[in-house]
């Protein structure tokens, strides 16, 4: 699916991976199950999930991911940070 660049984003999905990519607004993701990457982004990001890998890349925007998932993933991040919740995989955070 294609949207525009500066739209802000809202997706909800129970099951299967998302990606996005090269967009200017807030991003919002709740999911259930698969893994979710994000990178190249200009606004804030929030994710919520109950078991997923996560992987935020070169992005301005703060990030806040919530819920219950296995690895997190982020690099290249202007803004801050923010995890809250239970998550048993490694967690990077670089740059």
């Amino acid at each position: 699916m294609a949207v525009p660049k500066k739209a802000s984003l809202t997706i909800r999905n129970e099951k299967g991976d998302i990606t996005v990519a090269d967009m200017a607004k807030a991003i919002s993701v709740t999911n259930g199950v698969g893994n979710i990457e994000i990178r190249d982004t200009g606004g804030d990001v929030d994710i919520e999930t109950r078991k997923s890998d996560i992987k935020v890349s070169d992005t301005r925007g703060s990030i806040k991911i919530s819920g219950h998932g296995g690895e997190i993933n982020v690099s290249g991040a202007t803004g801050g940070l923010t995890i809250d919740g239970e998550f048993y995989g490694a967690i990077r955070a670089d740059k």
